[in-house]
């Protein structure tokens, strides 16, 4: 039963390249939705007091590709996690404006991947490849341009966050409220090169929750991880002191449709109830087009405490809502 959870976790955790500026394309040349950058990017902008919290989030919306900014502000949804940097990096008049300048306040969350490398992000070189530099340990799967990590690695870390043009730094500067980790499941691919993978992934979390609060004077700064949801059950490293919650893909439906079988639901169940118990926030995201496994997917959730979310398409490259779970 691990090794299909493993198996399932890695298919639907994978990273996606994006892109998202006005009259642009991704890396991959495809045309994307953005912004005019005389208005939103260019314009100063900035809310006035917020009030929402974590705890005040009870509905949400998970997009990558093709985010067009103004539809996504216009939404009712509490929390928006998003890409941060489709072209080049979101700033701050752009993020104060989804936050507060549409329909009722949000949380903005950024996507990081902290356990894999990116050959799409601005910070790739032409020359690297598996070794090259020591920290890229392996092709992430099937998932082309991606890469597991050293993710202990010094220089690695300073990839991540601690220069000015760091990505978490990056993110720090834009004004967005949060970050969710993905990647974070690489280290069960490190555990026989590193007996300590679990801790030097608790001590690198540790570090960016530590600047991240230290860099944007927020104490109140999430963090989030994806997947990896077996992690709470370790008892050697405290998770739920670092942790807001966890985003969890496919707890019940795979893409698109495909029932999780159940020994795997009973896996998850068994680890996201500690997440609960402890008083963490769930975010699950199951992946339907039927109109019956979409209700049962927010039935199941809901029963056990979890925010949930349907989405149509494996890309995490739209903005539907599925009737009759509109956000308040």
């Amino acid at each position: 039963m691990k090794n299909a959870t493993f198996l399932i976790a890695t298919i639907v955790s994978a990273g996606i390249a994006v892109g998202c500026s006005s009259n642009s394309s991704d890396s991959a040349g495809n045309a994307v939705i953005g912004i005019d950058s005389e208005n939103w990017q260019a314009r100063e902008f900035s809310c006035a007091d917020q009030s929402l919290t974590w705890t005040d989030i009870n509905d949400w919306y998970y997009q990558l590709q093709f985010m067009d900014y103004f539809e996504l502000s216009r939404t009712e949804y509490d929390m928006l996690v998003i890409d941060p940097e489709p072209d080049e990096p979101l700033n701050s008049n752009v993020i104060e404006r989804m936050r507060c300048d549409g329909n009722g306040e949000k949380k903005l969350v950024a996507y990081l991947a902290i356990g894999k490398a990116e050959n799409f992000r601005e910070y790739w070189q032409d020359d690297w490849s598996v070794g090259n530099p020591e920290w890229i340990a392996s092709p992430n799967g099937e998932f082309e341009g991606e890469f597991l990590v050293r993710y202990w690695n010094e220089d690695w870390k300073s990839i991540v966050m601690g220069e000015p043009d760091s990505r978490l730094d990056r993110i720090i500067a834009a004004g967005f409220d949060g970050v969710v980790l993905d990647g974070v499941d690489s280290y069960r691919e490190r555990l026989g090169e590193n007996p300590q993978a679990v801790e030097d992934l608790a001590e690198f979390i540790s570090e960016i929750k530590e600047y991240a609060i230290a860099q944007s004077g927020n104490n109140d700064f999430g963090i989030f991880v994806q997947n990896t949801e077996e992690l709470i059950s370790n008892s050697a490293v405290d998770w739920t002191s670092q942790l807001n919650g966890i985003i969890k893909l496919s707890p019940f439906y795979a893409p698109v449709d495909n029932i999780v079988p159940t020994d795997l639901r009973s896996w998850y169940d068994l680890h996201l109830s500690q997440w609960v118990a402890n008083g963490k926030q769930v975010f699950s995201v199951d992946y339907t087009s039927n109109p019956d496994n979409t209700v049962n997917a927010y039935t199941e959730a809901r029963s056990r405490s979890y925010i949930p979310l349907t989405v149509t398409s494996f890309g995490l490259d739209n903005l539907t809502t599925p009737e009759g779970f509109e956000p308040d």
